[in-house]
């Protein structure tokens, strides 16, 4: 299970963070379908500056990921946290999130519009 709160924070109960834990995952990339509004959970490769720093608790039993530039980019709006139905799969982590929670540029595909012309 993982929830996805308000601000951005992706949580993941025991059981995915065991899966992660196991496999000696520290960084992760999110990637996203925005056909099928799903999100996977990847193990990032060393150094790579799009991944997010997976935090586990003391006790191994929940985990987080500060993962609010890409709460943002999924247009992610919730006033509680949302719990999403993760399996592993492919060797990723992956749960869908609910249609009514997404908007802007990672849901629908189009540009974020700017005011603002790029230097020449």
């Amino acid at each position: 299970m993982i929830s996805l709160r308000p601000k951005g924070a992706l949580r993941l109960n025991a059981e995915a963070t065991q899966l992660l834990k196991g496999k000696g995952i520290t960084r992760v990339l999110i990637l996203w379908d925005r056909g099928k509004h799903k999100m996977a959970i990847s193990s990032a490769p060393e150094g790579d500056k799009r991944a997010y720093r997976v935090t586990y608790s003391a006790k191994g039993s929940s985990s987080t990921i500060g993962a609010k530039t890409f709460a943002a980019f999924i247009g992610f709006s919730a006033e509680r946290s949302v719990s999403l139905r993760a399996e592993f799969d492919g060797g990723m982590l992956q749960a869908t999130v609910p249609t009514e929670h997404l908007g802007g540029y990672g849901s629908t595909g189009e540009q974020p519009h700017s005011d603002t012309k790029r230097p020449t």
